[in-house]
């Protein structure tokens, strides 16, 4: 993925891998990772 801006509503922003034991920890994963993306991600208007 190249740093170019995204031009459509379908172009990604993130990709994240998130692997675990078992669903349980997953799911803590990901509730992280949506936590962290949203207070790390700033978006210009």
């Amino acid at each position: 993925m190249d740093s170019q801006d995204a031009s459509s509503s379908v172009d990604s922003v993130a990709e994240f891998l998130v692997y675990g034991q078992n669903e349980e920890e997953v799911y803590k994963r990901l509730e992280s990772l949506y936590d962290w993306f949203l207070n790390n991600t700033k978006w210009d208007r």
